[in-house]
């Protein structure tokens, strides 16, 4: 870096040193970006710094769960297909009819109306 630095005529680019802090097993990261700049008699310190916190629970229990190999997702899938698939089957029969009765149930309502009057 101080070579590209000292390469570079830019004179607007900063350069920051990068201090991290890790704490608790990395849980909790500390990242401190610190510049220091001379001009003319007078010193310039510039210090940003950032705090990464751990993430939550329910993250770090889902990256501690078991992965399923590539065999029992496809098991996983089609057993719940075969277990589904009846049930969609007479489901959709029933939701057929219904959709080919409803004209004539239109139908037959129009009529007594009509009877009514």
């Amino acid at each position: 870096m101080r070579a590209f630095r000292d390469r570079s005529e830019d004179e607007h680019t900063r350069y920051y040193l990068c201090i991290q802090v890790y704490t608790y097993n990395a849980e909790i990261v500390l990242s401190i970006f610190l510049r220091l700049c001379k001009s003319q008699s007078k010193l310039f310190i510039e210090w940003s710094q950032f705090l990464l916190p751990s993430f939550k629970r329910a993250f770090i229990e889902l990256d501690a769960s078991e992965e399923l190999t590539a065999f029992e997702a496809v098991r996983e899938t089609f057993m719940g297909s075969v277990v589904g698939a009846p049930f969609i089957v007479l489901l959709a029969i029933f939701r057929v009819i219904g959709f080919l009765i409803s004209p004539l149930d239109h139908y037959l309502s129009e009529r007594r109306r009509k009877k009514e009057i």
